[in-house]
This record gives C-alpha cells, structure tokens and sequence, in this order.
C-alpha cells in the first residue's frame, strides 16, 4: 500500500473509487451539507456501486473523462432520470474535486461532463 502525507493526514495512493467515494462523503460531504443531500449523495453512491461495479473498482488515478462520460451515458440508457444524472455528475465533480485539493490527482476528469439525453 502505498501512502502519502498530506498536512499531517496519511492517505492511500492506491485508493479505488468507491474506496474514495466513501472517505469523502464521510469526511468531505456529511459533515458540511444538509443531511438530506448528505443521505441522496449516499444513495447515488450506492447505486453506482450496483449499476457499474467497473467503474466503482478501478483505481482513482487511473479513471479519466472518458470513464465517466461512459458511465453517464450508460445510466441514462438503463432509464435513470435526467435528474439522477445530473446529481451523479454533482458527486463526481465533488469528489475528484476533493482528490485534486488533497493532491491525489493532478486532474478532475469529470471536468467537462456532458449530461446525456435520459428518457
């Protein structure tokens, strides 16, 4: 495992997304927001977990825009609602955020992010 020192906090380098995902939404997220968008973040994150398990495993420094425009694409293709969508691209932009702030990344792959046309 490799790790490194941010500010006196260690953290994995290897870290997957839902690794990730769950740190932030435990650190960053329900901490900060209303509780209601707190649980709906946590829904999402969960529904990721069940509808794309690839994406969900795969390491945080190797997912890229593409990644995740395809996972978007796919969610409005197995009928989720424009607006689901549009609050999953909310957590993937918050949380490769985060990743850039605590220098995990050097980039946000979800800059960018188009919503697809959803049903």
């Amino acid at each position: 495992m490799n790790v490194t020192d941010i500010n006196g906090m260690a953290f994995q380098t290897d870290l997957t997304y839902e690794e990730w995902a769950s740190y932030w939404w435990k650190v960053f997220a329900e901490p900060r927001i209303a509780p209601s968008t707190a649980a709906s973040y946590m829904y999402l994150i969960k529904m990721l977990q069940k509808h794309c398990p690839d994406l969900m495993k795969k390491k945080l420094s190797t997912i890229n825009g593409l990644d995740l425009q395809c996972t978007l694409n796919y969610c409005a293709e197995i009928g989720y609602a424009k607006s689901t969508i549009r609050a999953i691209r909310v957590v993937f932009s918050q949380t490769f955020k985060w990743a850039m702030f605590l220098q995990l990344l050097h980039v946000n792959p979800a800059y960018g992010l188009m919503l697809p046309k959803a049903p």
